[in-house]
């Protein structure tokens, strides 16, 4: 896939995107995996993620939010082993790429809704206030990558890999992090134009 600034304004890119894109590639349509990795190592992870959750496909933003979802889901259930909800809203999401139906659907929403209970109990919880804070950040990522599955909207996608970044950063490791899950997303996206 190429990109232009033309074109990233059309898919709503922000001006401080734009300006980046046009300070290194003026006005040249340039490959788009090759403008992420620029941008990946100058650390413009939040441009990245925007990237992504617009460019990919519907199964991809799936596959990318709950990946993102995944990688901090350890975090929650050190803290709350006995809590599922967030595990079962990733696994709700990930149904909906095999099998995407209505029934489906449904249940990644219902899914979402526990997850969102659970993120907001574990932000309210009295324990020790980092384990707290990360461990509701990785459940508000089971939160986005259900509610990704269940609607067709690109925030929910980039919802799940900020939330996995803020709970990385609450267990200080958020620039790794998000290093990682972009990277998944640059793979999708290749993946993505091959086929």
């Amino acid at each position: 896939m190429n990109i232009s600034a033309r074109r990233l304004k059309k898919m709503g890119a922000c001006s401080d995107g734009l300006d980046w894109f046009r300070e290194n590639y003026g006005t040249k349509n340039v490959n788009a995996v090759d403008a992420l990795r620029l941008s990946l190592r100058q650390n413009k992870h939040s441009d990245c993620n925007w990237f992504l959750s617009t460019a990919l496909n519907r199964g991809n933003k799936i596959r990318y939010a709950c990946y993102a979802a995944k990688q901090v889901l350890e975090i929650f259930e050190d803290q709350y082993p006995n809590e599922k909800r967030p595990r079962q809203a990733i696994n709700a999401a990930l149904k909906c790429i095999k099998n995407d139906t209505n029934k489906n659907r449904e249940a990644a929403r219902a899914a979402s809704g526990a997850a969102w209970t659970a993120a907001s109990e574990a932000a309210s919880d009295a324990a020790n206030e980092a384990a707290r804070t990360a461990a509701s950040e990785a459940a508000w990522a089971a939160w986005a990558a259900a509610r990704t599955a269940a609607s067709e909207a690109s925030e929910a996608a980039r919802t799940a890999a900020s939330e996995a970044a803020r709970a990385a950063w609450a267990a200080a490791s958020e620039a790794a992090m998000y290093k990682k899950i972009i990277a998944r997303g640059i793979k999708l996206l290749q993946e993505q134009e091959i086929k």
